[in-house]
């Protein structure tokens, strides 16, 4: 796509955008939301796609596995990776920046305001907050 698709996208900005009923954390320049629609990771992919999608899928199965542990359940995590490229991701879903909101926000709502709590106060135990 024209237009820089080089250009990393300010993730900080866009999900601190996001509605109150959702959380975000940042660790290591990866994001972890958690909200009414559900668990995310979410990776900025400026020039390294597939190494974006790997990492964004890595520690999408960390952040089961430690919600797991604490909680003794977990969401499905998504793992997103935001770039305007038509890369073909492994294990990850590709969403152009101007739909990450959306992509976020619009689906389904699977967690109930106590879960949200719960699993926003294990990401907040390691990362960050927004």
């Amino acid at each position: 796509m024209a237009g820089g698709g080089n250009a990393a996208p300010d993730l900080g900005a866009l999900l601190g955008a996001l509605p109150g009923s959702f959380r975000a954390a940042e660790e290591d320049g990866t994001w972890f939301v958690v909200g009414p629609t559900g668990a995310f990771v979410v990776a900025a992919a400026p020039a390294d796609p597939a190494g974006a999608a790997a990492r964004a899928r890595a520690l999408a199965a960390g952040l089961r596995a430690r919600l797991d542990r604490t909680l003794g359940w977990s969401p499905f995590v998504e793992a997103l990776v935001v770039t305007e490229e038509d890369h073909p991701l492994e294990g990850a879903t590709r969403v152009p920046t101007r739909l990450l909101h959306d992509t976020i926000v619009c689906g389904p709502l699977l967690l109930d305001e106590p879960w949200v709590a719960a699993l926003a106060r294990c990401l907040e135990a390691r990362a960050a907050t927004v």
